[in-house]
């Protein structure tokens, strides 16, 4: 939401006034301050404010408000009850009507039925809008991201919205007869392919798609036919051709961007070569997350912030390399300020080691990630049984018997194999 921002912890809400209503109104702009609250929680009360301030306008400029809210309110069924009645009504005057004929019509309904109070343009269009006639995605966007999406975290809901935003509301900004067919529909798929993206990308995009106008049609924003339903899918195998595969970085490899690494990337790639850990894992981890042993008093980590839920608390023994990098107390990793707008603490040094790994001459395949490769690669070459690798790294083990029914591998059972990790080019 563009009149939406987030400024030091507080979130704001601005709508600037049109230059000929300043004078009348009396300021240059609307401004509310609304504290700390959630994301969900702000876009729900901007929502009110801003309907409010442009009823405020539309009221100087000598517009009648709106009172279309009211039936875009109403469940989709009776919407369509509406619209079949306005349409069986028109059908009866003019069996060979167009959708301009049946919007003419439906506004002529409107203002009988006192739900506007004249029509104009803007009017037309909130009316073929509400009957799914001529649906502008649009204007259902937010509600979509808020009943939908409400349970996704903050990123993954921004990515849909700019996804939806850019890639199908840019394409289809009205869905009607005229724009909205079979055929265009298929052309924007094969443009998309077309693109360059990844088969990755591309299944993402049409997944969003896929569920946002299902969506619309469901709540009977659009009375078409869902004809995204209908494109060819990309398969995960489709996918996995295409995808460019992560390396592991060698020995030499670690070494290299050791010797390259400020004292900031340095402790990262230590804990990355030693632990295994997801960069944000890593980041995200303190001293209060360090636990002693009693079988033989030496520390291991308990992972407390994970991707999966196999990953979370699992239990890494912490290895000699790294027992001179803990700090007294805090962070484990000093990440500086680059602290997103997300809270993810790996933003700033992730994009630091990514620049530092690309001026060395490595590409896409090889990101921090890799550095879990390398790890798990030396546990296979230690011999470490599969299910004991798995409980160190957090993957979930493929099997009946110890993927379902087996407990976690004891934690002082893991040392003897997370001090088998040797890195053979010298790091010191």
């Amino acid at each position: 939401m563009k009149n939406l921002k987030l400024r030091n912890g507080n979130w704001q809400v601005k709508l600037v006034i049109p230059a000929d209503c300043r004078e009348a109104i009396g300021k240059y702009a609307f401004t509310q301050s609304l504290g700390r609250c959630s994301t969900q929680e702000a876009e729900a009360i901007a929502h009110r404010l801003l309907g409010e301030w442009k009823d405020l306008i539309l009221q100087v400029r000598g517009q009648p408000t709106l009172n279309l809210q009211k039936f875009l309110d109403r469940p989709a069924s009776e919407r369509l009850r509406t619209l079949k009645a306005i349409t069986d009504e028109l059908n009866a005057i003019n069996p060979s009507y167009t959708e301009s004929d049946l919007i003419d019509h439906a506004a002529k309904v409107a203002v009988e039925s006192q739900i506007i109070d004249q029509v104009d343009t803007q009017t037309r269009e909130q009316i073929a809008d509400a009957l799914g006639i001529a649906c502008r995605p649009a204007n259902h966007l937010e509600e979509y991201v808020s009943i939908k999406l409400v349970d996704l975290k903050d990123r993954s809901r921004d990515e849909h919205r700019r996804v939806l935003e850019t890639q199908w509301i840019q394409a289809f900004p009205i869905m009607d007869e005229d724009h909205y067919t079979m055929s265009n529909v298929v052309a924007w798929w094969e443009r998309l392919h077309a693109s360059g993206k990844s088969k990755a990308t591309l299944r993402k995009y049409l997944s969003h798609t896929k569920g946002f106008v299902k969506w619309l049609c469901y709540r009977g924003y659009c009375n078409k036919e869902n004809y995204v339903e209908s494109l060819e899918p990309i398969t995960k195998r489709q996918q996995a051709k295409k995808q460019e595969d992560r390396k592991p970085f060698s020995d030499v490899d670690c070494k290299k961007l050791l010797d390259h690494a400020d004292d900031q990337l340095k402790p990262l790639i230590l804990f990355g070569m030693y632990t295994g850990c997801r960069i944000e894992e890593l980041c995200n981890l303190t001293t209060d997350d360090l636990i002693r042993c009693p079988e033989n008093g030496r520390l291991y980590i308990d992972v407390p912030v994970s991707k999966t839920k196999k990953g979370e608390h699992r239990k890494i023994p912490l290895h000699r390399e790294l027992e001179g990098l803990i700090p007294e107390s805090g962070y484990l990793i000093d990440v500086g300020k680059g602290i997103n707008r997300y809270g993810e603490r790996s933003a700033g040094i992730g994009k630091k080691f990514g620049r530092l790994k690309t001026g060395l001459g490595y590409g896409r395949s090889h990101v921090f990630h890799s550095l879990r490769k390398s790890f798990i690669d030396k546990l296979k070459q230690a011999n470490a049984p599969e299910e004991i690798a798995a409980d160190i790294v957090g993957h979930e083990v493929g099997t009946m018997t110890y993927g379902l029914y087996a407990s976690e591998t004891p934690v002082e059972q893991l040392f003897m194999w997370v001090d088998r990790v040797e890195y053979k080019a010298s790091i010191t």
